[in-house]
């Protein structure tokens, strides 16, 4: 491999969890079941990064997915609150000086996905909440 190829790599994850509780209340099931997924735990969940890394330049782009999941809350009537799945999707860049001197610039949240929540029913939207990008810029010096 070329040179300028040899800091090109990859970083990937797969998580695959199951759990479940008896709902004593039937106006606590999801859909008329009895059992539901532990609260806050997401069953399935991936991440995949692409980096390069060259002298002093480091970038990577990550995406990262989380299915859906039981939320901790209830609403006024004692349902649980259902989140979306939503897939999100990073970048960062930074480039080390030989002066110790470092520069990083990195976006949260790329394509603006939004966060969820439903109740039963993923056409019955609870919340739809866009908290944008978020942008960083910073600057590092050692001595």
């Amino acid at each position: 491999m070329p040179e300028l190829w040899q800091g090109l790599g990859v970083s990937t994850s797969y998580s695959l969890t199951d759990s479940e509780i008896s709902v004593v209340n039937t106006v606590e099931s999801v859909q008329g079941e009895n059992n539901l997924p532990f609260p806050g735990l997401v069953e399935k969940s991936a991440n995949f990064t692409l980096f390069y890394s060259y002298g002093g330049f480091e970038t990577r782009l990550s995406t990262t997915f989380q299915d859906s999941f039981v939320g901790e809350t209830r609403n006024v009537n004692l349902q649980p609150i259902v989140y979306a799945p939503e897939t999100l999707l990073d970048y960062q860049a930074a480039y080390k000086f030989d002066n110790g001197l470092d520069l990083v610039f990195s976006i949260s949240n790329l394509t603006n996905e939004p966060n969820r929540s439903y109740m039963f029913d993923e056409e019955l939207t609870r919340t739809l909440q866009w908290f944008g990008r978020t942008y960083y810029v910073g600057a590092n010096y050692s001595f």
